[in-house]
């Protein structure tokens, strides 16, 4: 089975400094085989034989032993990554959106409680989709970019630091890598 890792809050800002070539070597003590890493935020696609319960376990006892801050991880294995990426509207592939982020869900968060607080909030020039692994979130004008609720209202909600954000970019980089291990 193939599975997606993301780090959260890693080499942002100086802080929480991880050296991707040597996470991913404690990714192979695990087990884990075919790591793959994805630019310097914590992207990983990996294969492995076990549950994704275990593989939270493991990961997490890895990180606790070699690193001395804490890292929220979300794990998503191919075929929900797969679908999520399927299930997306046509908004997403549109060429004219402003911006594209995918906030994935992590161990740690409450979907149902995240979800119902997006849908409270006053959009401002977004569109915004909910899927089984993350809130996928385009906004339309640059321009108005501060005005929206993705900027004026996300990093204040409980739920903001228990997830894990990338761009539509690197979403697609990841699928891309996912797909092209099935070649």
């Amino acid at each position: 089975m193939k599975y997606v890792l993301l780090l959260r809050g890693i080499n942002v800002g100086g802080k929480n400094k991880i050296k991707m070539a040597d996470f991913k070597y404690h990714l192979t003590e695990l087990g884990l085989t075919h790591v793959v890493s994805y630019i310097n935020s914590g992207n990983f696609v990996f294969e492995s034989k076990q549950k994704i319960e275990d593989l939270h376990a493991n990961i997490a006892q890895m990180i606790k032993e070699y690193y001395d801050f804490e890292i929220i991880f979300a794990i998503i294995n191919e075929k929900d990554y797969l679908e999520a990426a399927q299930e997306l509207p046509m908004w997403w592939n549109d060429n004219s959106l402003a911006r594209r982020d995918v906030l994935f869900y992590t161990k740690q968060v409450d979907i149902n409680a995240m979800v119902e607080s997006i849908q409270e909030m006053k959009l401002h020039k977004e569109i915004i989709h909910f899927s089984k692994i993350a809130v996928f979130w385009g906004k339309t004008v640059e321009e108005e970019y501060l005005r929206t609720a993705y900027h004026k209202n996300l990093a204040s909600k409980k739920y903001y630091k228990q997830i894990t954000i990338r761009n539509g970019n690197t979403f697609e980089q990841l699928l891309k890598i996912l797909m092209d291990q099935n070649k």
